[in-house]
């Protein structure tokens, strides 16, 4: 039975593309350069919808016969709505067209896509904004990350606050050492939300499961700080193409005085400013104490946008029901 409130699908020449996978990714020059990238990557998506039990795949965009875009089409059926939204520990998500193509194009693919939804809620990268068209029927949240510009990791360690030295300077009084693992410490994952009085939000056997798949793809780095030997605290760094991204972390509270985590940022940032990168992403932008965190070593601030729409009757009321339990987001 069709749905009289979905709109009919636009005729135009835009299409949902093939498959992408981890081969062409790994010479797309245009996935590898564009910000948010990694969260693309077929790999990446394969085992987000594998361990968050969604839906979803990694696919070109096709216009007039030609790849010109990306979309990692992720999504899930509750209770009868067909929704689209940010999923877990992704902090891009949509489709996105490649600077070359026109900022139009971004209309008529949301046009498109509208008929399998009911609800979506997108979240584009620092250099994607939407047209003037799609701005008027779309809700649109501004959003902070924080970042470092190729210029500013050229740079590193010359913003540092004098906070962060001293406690770099203690770490390295306590012989803390600096080392890569191929697996999540999935004990520090749990401590970290343990302290907080609050649950992992996926079960650290699953995040485990996950790190494993994108280390062996070469899409994730796990850095850990031990004191004799005993890892206590760590931070997973996503890399693809011109970017990076401080993706994930965790540490034991009972040694954060040691300046653990300064120290592990700093070797960690002077490690990626050897790479040539576009920009370190360090995300987290949107909870103060983390941010400040992040900005003690000189990142700064950068916007980015979220766009929210429901598509039809079925929609609205999942936007009604969402806002009443979460607020207005």
């Amino acid at each position: 039975m069709s749905d009289p409130a979905r709109r009919p699908e636009p005729a135009n020449s835009l299409s949902s593309g093939s498959l992408f996978t981890p081969e062409s990714a790994s010479c797309d020059d245009n996935l590898q350069s564009l910000w948010g990238g990694v969260f693309y990557h077929p790999t990446f998506v394969k085992e987000a919808c594998s361990i968050l039990k969604l839906s979803g795949r990694s696919e070109q965009i096709i216009i007039d016969g030609m790849a010109r875009g990306i979309s990692n089409s992720i999504s899930r059926t509750r209770v009868g709505v067909r929704v689209a939204t940010l999923p877990l520990l992704f902090q891009y998500y949509g489709p996105i067209l490649f600077a070359s193509e026109s900022s139009g194009a971004f209309d008529e693919h949301c046009n498109k896509i509208c008929s399998d939804f009911d609800y979506l809620h997108l979240s584009l990268p620092p250099n994607v904004n939407p047209t003037e068209s799609v701005a008027k029927r779309w809700r649109i949240m501004p959003l902070k990350t924080v970042a470092l510009s190729g210029k500013d990791l050229s740079a590193w360690g010359s913003d540092f606050r004098d906070d962060v030295k001293n406690k770099i300077r203690k770490a390295k009084r306590e012989k803390v050492v600096i080392t890569k693992s191929m697996t999540l410490p999935q004990s520090l994952w749990q401590i970290s939300f343990e302290r907080k009085s609050v649950s992992t939000p996926i079960s650290p056997e699953s995040l485990g499961a996950w790190c494993d798949a994108l280390v062996a793809s070469s899409l994730l780095t796990i850095y850990i700080a031990e004191i004799n030997g005993q890892p206590v605290a760590f931070r997973g760094q996503l890399k693809f193409g011109n970017y990076a991204y401080d993706w994930i972390a965790g540490s034991d509270p009972q040694f954060h005085s040691a300046g653990i985590n300064q120290l592990l940022m700093a070797e960690i940032g002077d490690e990626l400013s050897k790479m040539n990168l576009t920009s370190w992403d360090l995300i987290g932008g949107e909870i103060a104490a983390i941010a400040d965190f992040k900005k003690s070593f000189g990142a700064k601030e950068v916007m980015h946008l979220h766009l929210i729409r429901a598509f039809t009757i079925k929609g609205k009321v999942y936007s009604v029901l969402k806002n009443l339990k979460y607020g207005n987001s």
